[in-house]
C-alpha cells in the first residue's frame, strides 16, 4: 500500500462571533473579530507546508446558512491556494451550513474541490498520478435538525484502497452537543472503513485509534471560554495502512482557566499574584483569554464574599497584563475556614456527617446511582446530562464536593 497524507479539518465556522464573554474592550473585540478567518489562513499554509495529498473537512465550515460574504471569499481564496497546488479539498456541510447554505458569493469552485450532495453517500477516488491513494466518501446535511442515522448509509466500495468516510455527526449521544446524526462507534467499526473523519464536536478525541481510526479534530479556532486549550486539526500519515496523527495548532486566541486554592493565603494580594503568576507560566505563542477560578477553604471567604471584590481582583489582573493578555472573568467559590480533623472528633450532626463520608466507597456510590438510573429509561436523559460515567474518574472528588455542599447548607441553616 502506497504512504500518503491527509489533513482533516472539520467545524471552521468562519466569521463567527465569540460569545459567553463577560466584557470586552473595542481594541480587544477588533482583534478577536477576525481569529477564525486567520485560523483557517494559518490551516491552508500548514496544508501547503505538509504537502499533504487531499484535505478534507468535516462539516460546519460557516456558522449559518447565511455566511458572510467575507467569509465565503475567504474559504473560497483557501481552497484556491489547495488546488493551484494540485491538493483536493473534500467537503461535507453540517448542521450549521446544511445543505451547502445559502452561499451567493460563490458561483463555482476551484477545479479540485469537490462539496458531497445531500442525496447519497458519494465516493471519490484521490490519486497520485496512476496510483489510487485512497478512496473518500461523504454526505452533507440537506436541512438542520437531521436525525437520521447516516453513518448506516456508508458502504465501502469494492477498491482495495484506503477508505475514509467523512461525516458530521453526534457519536453516542454526547450531552455536551446537539444530536444531530447520531450514530454509534459500533455503526463506524460496522462499516469496515479505515478512517472516520468526523466533524460536530470541538473538542480533540480519538475514539478509536485503528480499524478503523475514528477521530474528531475539534474546531479550529474556539469561540468561547468553555472551549479551551489548542485548536486545529490533524495531519494524518497512513503508511502500510496505519494511521499517525500529528496536531497542528491554528487558534489565534486561546481560552484558558486557571484556579488558585486559597487554603494556605491570608491576603487577597496573594490570591492576585497567584493567579497572575499561572497566566505567566502558560508562555505560548499566542494571545490568551483567562477565567480565574478561586476555591478552596480558607480565612479569606469573607473578604472575598464581600460585594464588588471579584469585580476588583478582575481590575487588578487586567492592570497588570500584558496587551497579549485578557482577564475574562474572575469566579470565586470558596468556603470559610474549617478543620475537617477536629470536627471529626466532635459529637454533633456535622462530625456523624463526616465520618459516614469517611466510610463510603465513592466509587461504588456513583456505579450504584448510574445503576439505578439505567433502570429506568425515562431518566436517561439525566445520566446523559450528568455524565455520570465520566464522574467515575473523579469519584472521590465528586463525593468530597458533595460533602462541601451539605457542610455549607448546615453553616447556612445554624447562622
Amino acid at each position: 500500500m502506497i504512504s500518503f497524507s491527509f489533513a482533516h479539518l472539520a467545524d471552521l465556522h468562519l466569521d463567527t462571533p465569540f460569545s459567553g464573554l463577560a466584557s470586552l474592550n473595542e481594541v480587544l473585540a477588533a482583534r478577536l473579530k477576525d481569529a477564525s478567518l486567520a485560523a483557517w489562513d494559518r490551516a491552508v499554509q500548514a496544508c501547503l507546508d505538509h504537502a499533504v495529498d487531499f484535505v478534507v473537512i468535516s462539516g460546519d465550515v460557516y456558522d449559518s446558512d447565511t455566511a458572510s460574504v467575507r467569509a465565503q471569499l475567504r474559504f473560497r481564496r483557501g481552497l484556491e491556494r489547495l488546488s493551484d497546488a494540485g491538493i483536493p479539498a473534500l467537503i461535507v456541510h453540517g448542521n450549521h451550513d446544511p445543505n451547502g447554505g445559502r452561499y451567493s458569493a460563490i458561483d463555482r469552485w476551484p477545479a479540485l474541490v469537490t462539496i458531497f450532495g445531500t442525496r447519497e453517500v458519494e465516493h471519490v477516488e484521490i490519486r497520485r498520478g496512476d496510483d489510487l491513494l485512497a478512496v473518500v466518501s461523504g454526505i452533507s446535511f440537506p436541512e438542520r435538525h437531521v436525525q437520521d442515522n447516516l453513518a448506516r448509509r456508508y458502504h465501502r466500495t469494492a477498491h482495495p484502497a484506503y477508505h475514509v468516510g467523512v461525516l458530521h455527526t453526534n457519536v453516542d449521544g454526547d450531552a455536551a452537543h446537539g444530536v444531530y446524526a447520531p450514530c454509534s462507534l459500533q455503526d463506524l467499526v460496522d462499516s469496515r472503513y479505515d478512517y472516520w473523519a468526523l466533524g460536530h464536536i470541538h473538542a480533540r478525541r480519538v475514539l478509536r485509534t485503528h480499524a478503523p481510526a475514528v477521530v474528531y479534530p475539534g474546531n479550529i479556532q474556539a469561540r468561547h471560554p468553555n472551549e479551551t486549550g489548542p485548536k486545529g486539526f490533524a495531519v494524518v500519515q497512513v503508511q502500510e495502512g496505519v494511521e499517525q496523527l500529528h496536531w497542528i495548532d491554528t487558534d489565534t486566541w486561546r481560552f484558558t482557566t486557571v484556579t488558585c486554592d486559597v487554603a494556605d493565603l491570608s491576603a487577597l494580594a496573594e490570591v492576585e499574584e497567584a493567579l497572575a503568576a499561572q497566566a505567566a507560566a502558560l508562555g505560548g505563542d499566542r494571545p490568551l483569554i483567562l477565567r480565574g477560578r478561586v476555591t478552596g477553604r480558607g480565612a479569606l471567604h469573607q473578604d472575598l464574599q464581600r460585594p464588588g471584590a471579584a469585580a476588583s481582583l478582575l481590575e487588578a489582573l487586567r492592570d497588570a497584563a500584558s496587551p497579549d493578555l485578557w482577564w475574562d472573568d474572575v469566579q470565586v467559590s470558596t468556603r470559610p475556614a474549617f478543620d475537617r480533623q477536629t470536627r471529626l472528633e466532635g459529637e454533633d450532626f456535622i462530625a456523624d456527617l463526616l465520618r459516614q463520608a469517611d466510610r463510603l466507597d465513592a466509587h461504588a456510590l456513583v456505579q450504584n446511582l448510574t445503576t439505578e438510573l439505567r433502570r429506568h429509561s425515562q431518566l436517561s436523559s439525566v445520566e446523559a446530562l450528568l455524565g455520570l460515567d465520566a464522574a467515575m474518574l473523579d469519584a472521590p472528588d465528586l463525593l468530597r464536593e458533595a460533602e462541601d455542599l451539605a457542610l455549607a447548607l448546615l453553616e447556612g441553616a445554624s447562622a
